[in-house]
């Protein structure tokens, strides 16, 4: 985020009042009006350029605000399909549970059916090689899942931790956001309060040269 660092310059004008001008002679009084005149435009123009920076800032500050929301909405999506991923492993998890489960049941009946029915051990024998190698399979998708999961339990931490991050970004971002915009506040009253000091001041100008010309 590329913002831009405003400097505002103080100014400090003493404007004459038109009982001072009684007091003075019409050439003095001329001069001072002219002189406050002046200043009141070059304040103007300060406070306008000042004005100009404060809203560039905003802009910055906003596209960078833009940008986290991007993220984090993001990041919220990811979490969504991480959870959704997980879930998936832990069901995959039980049913394999369940089937080793019953392919432990079925052995230990099997095998007692073996020790009473001597005349079926062949059969039963080969149910058990089976059985056992089912065994096997599951053992070894078991750790697969288990590796899977260990893989998306810490996507998820790193994922958190991102989001905290991005949170964190988000009200920094915020709290410069609206100090930038009591700053944009407080400009815009000096530009009206100048601005209608520089019509004051032509006014009384053109009063003046009026008079002058009278005279």
């Amino acid at each position: 985020m590329n913002t831009k660092y405003l400097i505002a310059a103080s100014f400090l004008t003493i404007l004459a009042s038109p009982a001072a001008w009684s007091q003075n002679s019409s050439r003095e009084g001329f001069e001072r009006m002219q002189t406050n005149l002046q200043n009141s435009q070059t304040n103007l123009g300060e406070y306008e350029k000042n004005l100009k920076v404060v809203n560039a800032n905003i802009q910055e500050v906003q596209k960078a605000k833009k940008q986290v929301l991007d993220q984090q909405s993001g990041i919220q999506k990811q979490n969504t399909s991480n959870q959704e991923s997980l879930k998936k492993i832990e069901a995959q998890e039980k049913e394999v549970t369940l089937l080793l489960n019953n392919e432990k049941m079925a052995l230990e009946k099997e095998m007692q059916q073996l020790r009473e029915m001597e005349a079926m051990s062949a059969k039963i024998r080969e149910n058990q090689k089976k059985r056992e190698g089912y065994q096997s399979d599951y053992q070894l998708q078991l750790g697969q899942l288990a590796e899977e999961k260990k893989i998306w339990s810490n996507r998820g931490k790193v994922i958190s931790e991102q989001s905290l991050d991005l949170d964190k970004q988000l009200r920094t971002i915020t709290a410069e956001e609206n100090e930038w915009k009591t700053k944009l506040q407080g400009y815009q009253g000096e530009v009206n309060r100048w601005r209608k000091e520089v019509e004051r001041q032509q006014k009384i100008n053109d009063s003046y040269k009026s008079l002058a010309e009278v005279k």
